[in-house]
């Protein structure tokens, strides 16, 4: 396409581009839905035969761009004007029709007619019969058209039943019980393991004690046969896995293999030390000494305040260390620490010493 046939293009679509524009920007809550789709439409095909023009100049270009940014934005626009012109046509009113559903026929008009009616009270339909009463189909008509009286003669009501006269009696659950005689010392617990029957071997229940020297575990529920055997705070029974079946009871004492009581071991206390630090020297009025190293609490990169004791810029800590490296800054001023190498000290050290700046 020439240069002069695409200003002629763009000059036309920009003509329309501008109308459809000020159309766009004149909607409001009344606008119609067709109207604000057939212009969606349109700014759709506008923009899609921008694309089309080629060979024109820089201005057109900066032109053509700003269009169809206002045109994605009109395009907003319009969707949000149609989803407020959908609500308001969902929202308007339904005229009405003046149908109505038929009313209930009355008693007289009920006993009038030929069509058989049944007493469609629950009572009634308990006492009469177990069999369900429906009403002929063409008596019915369709559900829209059918009286409250007619729909609820269709329902289906089960045959009676008289609560009275049924004598439900649970079964007697069938309990199993294992009664274990040992007098525990105290604070020695007793446990329970085995398979089946609510049993682990892997999670011990402990054992519900009776009184002093007396320990019962009940099962409740069928099974044949199951394996079981006790613990005293993890220490099992001597004798072999026991068996107990279903309904039965057991009743024994246990013995348990319990290590001599050991002499209770003399706990080691270590000594507190103190890790002392005193500095001499004359800060000045207002300027404080501060320690950087790797020592308890220490940093290389901020220093730690030191505390002005009789005279002297001092640094303690009982904590427990290796021997560490120490620097001491005037005002933790990094242009500002003691001439010289780093210091050393250790763990308990009490060390006095000068620095200079």
């Amino acid at each position: 396409m020439s240069v002069s046939a695409s200003n002629s293009t763009w000059s036309s679509l920009n003509k329309n581009y501008i109308a459809l524009k000020q159309e766009v920007e004149s909607f409001n809550s009344s606008t119609s839905i067709t109207q604000i789709t057939n212009a969606v439409n349109s700014l759709k095909t506008i923009k899609g035969q921008f694309q089309t023009i080629g060979n024109v100049n820089f201005t057109i270009i900066s032109q053509m761009a700003s269009a169809k940014k206002n045109i994605h934005n009109l395009l907003k626009e319009c969707s949000t004007l149609l989803k407020k012109a959908k609500i308001i046509e969902l929202n308007k009113p339904v005229a009405d029709t003046g149908s109505a559903l038929p009313a209930a026929p009355s008693n007289k008009e009920i006993s009038e007619s030929s069509t058989p009616v049944v007493d469609t009270t629950a009572a009634a339909m308990v006492q009469t019969s177990s069999k369900v009463h429906k009403l002929p189909k063409r008596a019915l008509g369709s559900s829209r058209n059918r009286s409250k009286h007619e729909l609820i003669s269709t329902k289906k009501i089960p045959p009676h039943i008289h609560a009275q006269s049924i004598n439900f009696n649970p079964p007697t659950p069938i309990t199993s019980k294992i009664t274990i005689k040992y007098n525990a010392s105290q604070g020695k617990r007793l446990f329970i393991c085995g398979s089946g029957a609510g049993l682990s071997w892997q999670t011990p229940t402990a054992l519900e004690k009776v009184d002093n020297d007396t320990y019962v575990h009940r099962i409740e529920g069928n099974f044949k046969e199951t394996e079981y055997k006790v613990l005293l705070d993890g220490v099992w029974e001597e004798s072999g896995n026991r068996r107990i079946s279903e309904g039965k009871e057991e009743s024994y004492t246990p013995r348990f293999k319990i290590a001599a009581a050991s002499a209770p071991v003399a706990e080691v206390v270590k000594p507190i030390k103190t890790t002392r630090i005193s500095i001499n020297f004359n800060a000045g009025w207002g300027n404080k000494l501060f320690i950087r190293g790797s020592g308890p609490g220490m940093s290389w990169l901020k220093g730690l305040e030191m505390k002005m004791v009789e005279g002297k810029w001092v640094f303690e800590t009982t904590q427990e260390c290796k021997d560490f490296e120490y620097k001491i800054l005037l005002n933790d001023d990094d242009k500002k620490w003691s001439i010289g190498a780093n210091y050393t000290a250790g763990y308990g050290n009490a060390q006095d010493t000068s620095v200079k700046f």
